[in-house]
């Protein structure tokens, strides 16, 4: 399996999104989903997009370029044909901003049936670490 490498660039996220993604902060290790509406309107036109969840992690993370500090991920699904596919994004924060970054989609679990169940905690996880590159 082809293997991900850690993107560099981080993009602002608008208030809808940043309100969705401080919430979740709220109670870490948790998976929730979120409204499609809240992310930002780029986000929202992936084809076949069906369902956006989020989990805060339990200790804010410092694996992110300096000032940001990473506190969770969030992950979006679309359908394409019979296939449903998972795209994983880690989110931070610097004061009260919040951004995101993202898509990763080379990991076990990324392709599934709409027929089938998925656990759901398989799509979490999946952000390389800092310095692959």
């Amino acid at each position: 399996m082809k293997e991900s490498k850690r993107r560099e660039e981080w993009h602002p996220c608008d208030m809808p999104m940043m309100v969705a993604l401080s919430g979740i902060t709220e109670t870490p290790g948790k998976v929730t989903p979120i409204p499609i509406g809240s992310l930002n309107p780029s986000l929202q036109r992936m084809e076949g997009l069906t369902q956006v969840y989020a989990s805060g992690y339990v200790i804010p993370q410092a694996d992110v370029p300096s000032p940001l500090i990473s506190h969770g991920e969030f992950v979006m699904i679309r359908q394409e044909g019979y296939t449903e596919k998972g795209y994983c994004y880690g989110f931070a924060r610097c004061g009260e901003k919040r951004f995101f970054n993202g898509p990763y989609k080379y990991f076990e679990g990324h392709h599934s049936q709409p027929s089938g169940a998925v656990d759901i905690y398989t799509l979490f996880g999946n952000i390389p670490p800092a310095g692959t590159k």
